[in-house]
């Protein structure tokens, strides 16, 4: 059962529910997930490791930790299913967890800075990243792979980091915004 005050309402401030994240000196919480269920909160931040929170314990608590070699998490995304989580590492690096044996399944090498920015498409096959290495990215989950990479340089729409992405609900279209300003729409061709 959710936690009683989290029912779809701004809340009072009287009703929130606070979590002190421990992301380290100077670190912060930069990436926090509600799980589709209510009950948990994934969060990543300045950390190599990712807290995965009970929020339906009478005081929400740490109910499990994952930790990659990574010295921070900026982004993070959810299967369909809510079996895998994964999350954009600022070594460029895209980790692939199973949340219920709560291991690293696969890591996706490509993002030659941080990966930054992350969406799953609709139909759970294929993931997008955006990093900032001024790259968006295509990753095929079934087969583990990278399918398409898109640079965008000086004569591009994008000429900054890509900060963050958002598929389309029909997978066709993406946008990106970028450290130049800009809110770019692409149309994906498959």
């Amino acid at each position: 059962m959710p936690h009683p005050t989290l029912n779809g309402e701004l809340a009072a401030p009287s009703s929130y529910i606070s979590i002190h994240l421990s992301a380290g000196p100077g670190g912060y919480g930069r990436s926090p997930l509600l799980l589709p269920d209510s009950r948990s909160l994934i969060v990543g931040g300045e950390a190599s490791t990712l807290s995965i929170w009970d929020l339906a314990a009478p005081t929400p608590r740490i109910k499990a930790e994952l930790t990659s070699s990574a010295p921070a998490c900026y982004a993070l995304a959810i299967s369909p299913d809510a079996k895998v989580c994964f999350s954009c590492c600022s070594d460029g690096n895209i980790v692939v967890w199973d949340l219920q044996n709560q291991t690293m399944v696969r890591q996706f090498q490509g993002h030659t800075d941080g990966a930054s920015c992350i969406d799953i498409s609709n139909y759970g096959t294929k993931l997008w990243t955006g990093g900032l290495d001024n790259t968006v990215r295509c990753w095929d989950l079934r087969e583990g792979r990278q399918l398409q990479q898109h640079n965008f340089n000086s004569q591009s729409k994008e000429s900054s980091s890509v900060l963050s992405c958002d598929i389309s609900a029909n997978d066709k279209f993406i946008v990106t915004g970028s450290g130049d300003k800009k809110a770019t729409v692409y149309e994906l061709v498959y």
